[in-house]
């Protein structure tokens, strides 16, 4: 079960940084529909791409699209530093859905424990009356 809860715990923060990242590439794609910043986005990877040539080792020195995504996810982002353990606890609890998810499965694990034949292997124990007593009261009761 607390794996089940680390899990979705997990895959909320990913939705939640998934979320910031597509928010910066709405971002570039606005930039590069605006026709007057693309004019300038266009230009701006050619000189670019000249430096590289130059040097002989392309880098992200002067990529237009570097500073975009970086300030998109810079203003995401900032309105989480200063959250208390509390509010980022909160911001990642699990939904209803989640915990009627691992409710369910935990009382179908405990269930399935419960109605299995403990595994024994000495033959003294599986032939005693009270043994056999407890298999045929959990295998009944399991149905």
């Amino acid at each position: 079960m607390l794996n089940s809860v680390e899990m979705f715990e997990n895959n909320n923060l990913k939705a939640l940084l998934d979320t910031i990242g597509k928010g910066a590439l709405e971002k570039v794609n606005a930039s590069l529909n605006d026709p007057a910043m693309r004019s300038d986005i266009d230009e701006q990877m050619f000189q670019s791409a000249l430096s590289g040539i130059r040097q002989g080792v392309t880098t992200y020195e002067g990529d237009p699209l570097l500073p975009i995504v970086e300030s998109e996810i810079k203003a995401r982002t900032e309105a989480f530093k200063g959250l208390s353990a509390e509010e980022e606890s909160k911001m990642l609890q699990l939904t209803a859905d989640q915990k009627r998810i691992i409710t369910t499965s935990d009382k179908a694990t405990k269930a399935e424990f419960l109605s299995a034949q403990p595994k024994v292997s000495h033959a003294g124990v599986k032939a005693h009356p009270k043994f056999l007593q407890y298999v045929n009261s959990i295998s009944h009761s399991a149905h």
